[in-house]
């Protein structure tokens, strides 16, 4: 794993350094290539580009080679431990999680900012609830209400 975290950090350096010069080249496609077949995955190179302005380059190497996340059936309890133990994983982890919630339970980042939807209180992570007052829902309604919001 190590060796394959080594490549993929070579790859989407050279790819930057070529960008930030030349733009997208053939060179560059190559690379893309290379950093599919490595990852298991289609990579588009181009969202790597400028990644130091945001990250590591170990980072953004781990969040390459991180599976997507998977559809599955979640229950309340999961959502909660993604939750609470989020700020303890690495961004490339993190990254994961935010795209995992969002695809399981149309939410994101709406569980951390807004912890008390699922039954944390409302300080949990930020300070008080800044935008709408979920406490009182019931939690059919809840989600009702956010999977709502992602379809209009």
């Amino acid at each position: 794993m190590e060796q394959k975290l080594e490549r993929v950090m070579e790859i989407i350096g050279k790819a930057d350094e070529i960008m930030t010069s030349e733009g997208i080249t053939k060179d560059v496609k190559t690379l893309e290539k290379e950093l599919a077949e490595i990852t298991g995955r289609q990579q588009n190179i181009e969202d790597y580009h400028r990644y130091s302005a945001v990250t590591s380059l170990k980072e953004i190497a781990k969040s390459a080679l991180m599976p997507n996340p998977q559809e599955e059936h979640v229950t309340e309890e999961k959502i909660r431990e993604v939750v609470m133990t989020f700020l303890k994983k690495s961004e490339s982890e993190q990254g994961y999680w935010l795209k995992w919630l969002k695809m399981n339970t149309g939410c994101g980042s709406d569980y951390l900012f807004y912890p008390d939807i699922i039954g944390l209180s409302q300080g949990y992570f930020y300070g008080t609830n800044r935008r709408k007052n979920y406490r009182n829902m019931e939690k059919g309604e809840l989600r009702i209400l956010l999977n709502s919001s992602l379809t209009s």
